[in-house]
């Protein structure tokens, strides 16, 4: 049986209009056998521009994260009309894409001592990367704590080293998420996005 959101699900919409990454955190409208029309937030997307655009639509299906690839066949003044492309299923995180986000982030080793870092982390919902943390051996399970400045209370998660040189000069300590919760997940791709938009508006302007 085919998963699927519910009218009045929360529902998260990622596409690009002419290399401009969207996100838009909205509400499932109605739902029909081969598509849905959700709620439209995100009224600074160009409607022509959007039409017959891929996006990919994140749900949550009780503890799972799944994602929908859907292609946006037309953008109303309050609404989008989403159709499916294939079947949702979980995916990889490492079909994210990545971007530099400016965070404060507490990684806790296999010891007792924390450290804590802010600055730029290159993340995704795979994981993270970061210049100038601690150095730890590879396959260790850590415990973080990824937030923006003055945020809401920040993602926690476990995650393994993949690679642990990042108190060696010109090293990173890069390390995969291996349990995450999805509203953690989903928050994560909403800092990617808005990040990529941020980096990408910034270029245009210079």
């Amino acid at each position: 049986m085919a998963l699927r959101p519910n009218p009045g699900d929360r529902i998260t919409v990622l596409f690009q209009v002419e290399g401009i990454p969207f996100s838009d955190v909205t509400t499932v409208g109605r739902l029909g056998s081969s598509g849905i029309i959700a709620d439209r937030t995100a009224n600074n997307v160009d409607p022509i521009a959007a039409a017959g655009v891929e996006a990919t639509v994140l749900f949550a299906h009780g503890d799972r994260l799944l994602r929908w690839p859907m292609r946006i066949e037309a953008v109303m003044p309050s609404s989008y009309y989403l159709v499916s492309l294939s079947e949702p299923g979980a995916g990889q995180r490492r079909e994210f894409v990545r971007a530099g986000v400016q965070l404060e982030i507490t990684i806790q080793g296999p010891g007792d001592e924390a450290t804590a870092l802010a600055g730029p982390v290159d993340l995704s919902a795979s994981g993270f990367r970061v210049v100038g943390g601690p150095t730890l051996e590879p396959d260790a399970e850590i415990q973080v704590a990824i937030g923006l400045a003055g945020a809401e209370a920040p993602v926690r998660a476990l995650a393994r080293v993949v690679r642990g040189q990042g108190g060696e000069a010109n090293g990173a300590l890069a390390c995969e998420f291996i349990d995450l919760a999805s509203a953690d997940e989903a928050r994560i791709v909403q800092w990617v996005f808005a990040a990529r938009a941020s980096n990408l508006a910034r270029r245009i302007g210079d």
